[in-house]
């Protein structure tokens, strides 16, 4: 462990240097401090340990010895790498922290499993704790966005990159040719795995096993479905398979949608800093907390969500009557995420930026939230008429 926390320390200023990014104040951290225990904080004996009590549930449960030892051993052939693999990570986004880089994408080590591939590419803050299961063996890449260029960091480059009988092992037969017929694959595993969780019985979203069946052979008629329940949408993959054993082609992104803007965003380096799309999540709790006040505060409730919805629109609601306490609620709220502002940062960094962009420093936040919940509404009103959600009548009363 100590050695894997050493190679990370290791290979964060190297990368940087590869992708042409400083890795100046950086200051390495100590690999020995990731080699006494997992990423939860319990001491290493004590998860290594586990392994005899799995051993003795084991004989309890009536195995023999050597059945009761191969338990022992599928533990530690599980948690045995994931240790050494924390302790790398955990070192790397250490050191990451130390520099002037923002934050992280996630990259892929293939092979791959489905709980992975989806997150392949995705960019996270410097302070957002790495997403893994055990043997988990994805890595970071440290940076401001996505430069790396490779398919290791596109969900969809990784997909297209397999056989069919790959992406059939990986994500099920019915999940795999949802992809491969233009579904979201964050919608599509997402969906798969509410479904093996799912802790109640009632109404719920078809699987696609069932789409499937519904669509009695017929191509259109799956995509229809699919796009009816949710699993193709505008966020739809980049690349996508338009028939069975084609060739991959180039699909562009809605015009309009949040995943335009956050690409055209990363190609220029260059972001509206008052486009939630384009947020990190931190940016996001500021923006949430100012836009529920400021729509409150003008319309005299409380909003149900950050910018129109369906729902809203076709029920006619406006949201939550606003009482005093409320609104208590709604202010204090924004008060937490502005204490979070860094000051002992430059102009305090990117939440003083946004802070100053929402209106607070000068209090025009109520100007500003009128320009916003404009420009929200006709994103609303474009994504859902090329969607096809049929609102055009509730809509106009908009």
């Amino acid at each position: 462990m100590a050695e894997a926390a050493a190679g990370g320390v290791e290979y964060v200023p190297a990368v940087l240097e590869e992708t042409g990014q400083s890795a100046a104040g950086m200051i390495p951290a100590a690999p020995a401090a990731f080699a006494t225990a997992n990423r939860n904080g319990v001491p290493v004996e004590q998860v290594l340990r586990t392994s005899v009590i799995r051993a003795k549930q084991a004989v309890g449960a009536g195995a023999s010895v050597y059945g009761a030892l191969l338990q022992a051993r599928k533990f530690l052939d599980v948690a045995v790498p994931s240790l050494i693999a924390d302790a790398d990570r955990g070192a790397v986004q250490a050191s990451i922290a130390s520099t002037n880089v923002a934050g992280y994408v996630r990259m892929l080590n293939p092979p791959s499993c489905r709980r992975c591939i989806p997150l392949a590419g995705k960019w996270f803050r410097w302070n957002k704790g790495f997403q893994r299961h055990p043997g988990c063996d994805c890595r970071h890449i440290p940076v401001a966005e996505n430069r790396a260029g490779d398919f290791t960091t596109d969900p969809y480059e990784m997909f297209n990159s397999m056989t069919e009988a790959e992406q059939n092992r990986i994500f099920g037969k019915a999940n795999a040719q949802a992809i491969r017929d233009g579904g979201d694959i964050w919608q599509v595993t997402n969906a798969d795995a509410r479904e093996r969780h799912r802790p109640y019985k009632g109404r719920r979203r078809p699987t696609l096993d069932e789409l499937y069946s519904q669509a009695g052979g017929s191509k259109a008629r799956a995509v229809e479905l699919m796009r009816e329940h949710g699993y193709i949408t505008g966020a739809q993959q980049l690349r996508q398979q338009v028939e069975r054993f084609a060739s991959p082609v180039s699909v562009a992104p809605r015009p309009g949608s949040a995943r335009e803007r956050v690409l055209a965003a990363r190609a220029s380096g260059v972001r509206d800093p008052l486009d939630r799309a384009t947020m990190t999540a931190e940016e996001r709790r500021l923006f949430d907390a100012v836009y529920r006040r400021e729509y409150a505060r003008r319309n005299g409730v409380v909003p149900r969500s950050v910018g129109p919805n369906s729902a809203d629109v076709v029920s006619g609601s406006r949201g939550i009557p606003l009482t005093p306490s409320r609104w208590a609620e709604l202010d204090a709220a924004v008060q937490r995420q502005i204490s979070q502002i860094d000051t002992s940062r430059p102009e305090g960094g990117e939440l003083w930026s946004l802070a100053d962009a929402l209106g607070l420093n000068d209090d025009r936040a109520d100007i500003v939230h009128e320009r916003l919940y404009s420009q929200m509404l006709d994103r609303f009103r474009t994504s859902t008429a090329q969607r096809g959600f049929g609102l055009a009548e509730a809509l106009r009363s908009l």
